[in-house]
């Protein structure tokens, strides 16, 4: 495995992570820590209010819960809160525009509060800051958001955050002439985020060389577009193609590393490499013709210079195109490391201040959470041939121990010169290689639905027990007609749609997910029965998820449909009550 710098940034960097275990895990991960979620032993004053910056913004509205506490965010951008409490945020009250969850903490930024999404995140900085001046180093919303006419609420609820065109009808109601471009929004964060305190100071006791801890990471790659080609969004499984191909599409990227006193362990069988376009076209074309246990090797490592299949030529399946707005992203199987590996602490300290806290012992909350605009040579000689860009934000959160990164990668130079990459990366500590943690849905979770040109959204509730899961409320039908809901499904009928995950975990995990599983995109299909063997109805749904509370079960479940373009056609946004 090189070690480079990509592979720091995007799956070792969300790797460096400090986890209390809590709740939502296997059988034996309760019991980690002793329930300090990893600090050093000192003792803190307990949390009871936090700070919406993107420069202080006053006039969100806020609702803590289980505390209650709820209110608009005051000229310093403080909010109360309970320590534990998790904080919905919404712009124009509660009834309006619904900005996501966290988990109670110090300082929430346009990245939390969406969940790891950069995309949404800078287009709610483009908006915070579009509706006051921002340079004079604070934000008050207009007494058009904080107390909104029934117009503007009805503007508010067409906004979806992933799609500033969205917003087009409340720029009109708010009479906005033009929106903040991204490059001042993102300078404007990065100069807000910069100076202060993001977290805690507490010195984190397993988030340092010698814990001997064991840190899973995931990396989720979300879109890319090359140099004059159309943006693509990636499909990570996909249940079209049958049993045996739709395992094999179902890996994310993925490590388990051990933070070992001499140096950095990175475990068997990890793997942080992708396949994707051509390549994954190729990778599914060699085990479709040939077998599920074909070996196939690709163009960038053929002594050929052409991908193989068990030695051959790959013969390239047209079947494995997905159109101009979708491509395959697939772990690549030859990059799984097949013995441990190690990378000494001095060598990783040369890649910036979270290597450094590791290496030194020195890691807090708030040295671990901040946003950066780094450039650097990621070819193997080093020698400017692979100059890539890259737009990050990190963040630890104590509640639930997770770290995440959310990334904007571009190239600069080299054969993928122009290349633009979103992805989120997420880690958080296990017991030993094999364990995992997991959100369960079992519990009541309140669904509220929209569609781009419906001004109504519809809600329903999804209650989850040991068996499945019963659903009651509206749907929408047809275009903006709504129908009633009352229906009952089984994991195993949930599992043959885009639910895919359940009962894929385990004795006794038949209602729970993994991070990687519910931040995945994929491709299903929604006939009730199949004509000729032929889907009738292909769909291809986004889920994405940020875990809050203690045991993961508090965040908002995000699922998009998309349509052949791309472009959203139904939103679901999914919170357990």
């Amino acid at each position: 495995m090189q070690f480079k710098y990509s592979m720091l940034t995007a799956s070792l960097v969300a790797a460096l992570t400090l986890s209390g275990c809590g709740g939502g895990s296997s059988s034996n991960s309760s019991t980690e820590n002793g329930g300090n979620n990893g600090n050093s032993g000192q003792t803190e004053q307990p949390l009871t209010q936090g700070k919406f910056i993107d420069a202080p913004v006053e006039g969100l509205y806020y609702v803590a819960q289980p505390s209650g506490k709820r209110g608009l965010t005051d000229a310093d951008g403080t909010f109360s809160l309970t320590e534990g409490d998790t904080v919905t945020f919404y712009l124009g009250g509660e009834n309006g525009l619904r900005l996501g969850s966290v988990s109670a903490r110090a300082v929430v930024s346009p990245f939390e509060v969406t969940g790891g999404n950069y995309q949404k995140a800078l287009n709610l900085a483009r908006m915070l800051q579009s509706m006051d001046n921002a340079e004079d180093g604070a934000i008050t919303l207009p007494e058009s958001i904080k107390a909104p006419s029934e117009a503007t609420l009805t503007a508010l609820k067409q906004v979806d955050l992933g799609d500033m065109d969205s917003a087009q009808p409340l720029k009109e109601s708010l009479e906005i002439t033009q929106w903040v471009d991204e490059s001042a929004a993102l300078a404007h964060l990065q100069a807000s985020l910069k100076d202060i305190e993001l977290g805690s100071t507490t010195t984190l006791a397993d988030w340092q060389k010698g814990s001997g801890k064991y840190l899973r990471t995931i990396d989720v790659t979300l879109a890319a577009k090359n140099a004059n080609v159309q943006e693509r969004l990636y499909v990570h499984a996909d249940q079209l193609l049958g049993d045996e191909l739709f395992k094999a599409t179902q890996g994310l990227s993925a490590m388990t590393l051990r933070l070992d006193e001499q140096h950095l362990t990175v475990l068997k069988g990890a793997n942080d490499s992708t396949l994707s376009d051509s390549y994954a076209q190729a990778y599914l074309s060699c085990l479709d013709a040939e077998g599920i246990n074909s070996v196939f090797v690709s163009e960038d490592d053929s002594e050929a210079g052409y991908a193989t299949c068990n030695g051959k030529p790959v013969e390239m399946n047209s079947q494995f195109q997905l159109g101009s707005a979708f491509s395959y992203s697939l772990q690549d199987p030859s990059e799984t490391t097949l013995a441990d590996e190690t990378f000494s602490w001095d060598e990783l300290k040369k890649h910036g201040r979270l290597f450094t806290c590791l290496a030194d012992k020195n890691c807090t909350e708030s040295a671990m959470t901040g946003f950066e605009i780094t450039q650097f040579d990621d070819s193997d000689e080093q020698d400017g041939s692979d100059i890539q860009k890259e737009t990050m934000y990190t963040s630890y959160n104590a509640v639930t121990g997770v770290y995440t990164v959310v990334s904007n990668e571009e190239v600069l130079s080299g054969e993928h010169k122009g290349r633009k990459e979103t992805a989120v990366s997420f880690a958080y500590l296990v017991d030993n290689a094999d364990a995992e943690r997991y959100v369960d849905f079992r519990g009541t979770w309140k669904a509220v639905a929209s569609r781009p040109g419906c001004v109504d959204k519809v809600i329903s509730t999804f209650t989850f027990d040991d068996k499945g899961v019963t659903v009651k409320g509206e749907e929408f039908v047809g275009k903006c007609e709504t129908e009633t809901l009352d229906e009952f499904a089984t994991y195993d009928e949930l599992a043959a749609m885009d639910y895919w995950w359940f009962k894929t975990n385990g004795a006794n995990n038949d209602s729970k997910a993994t991070l990687s599983q519910l931040n995945t995109t994929i491709r299903w299909c929604d006939d009730d029965e199949l004509q000729n063997d032929t889907c009738q109805n292909t769909k291809i749904n986004r889920w994405e998820y940020a875990p809050a509370g203690k045991n993961w079960d508090q965040g908002v479940l995000y699922r998009s449909t998309l349509n052949s373009k791309g472009d959203i056609i139904s939103m679901v946004a999914m919170q357990k009550q």
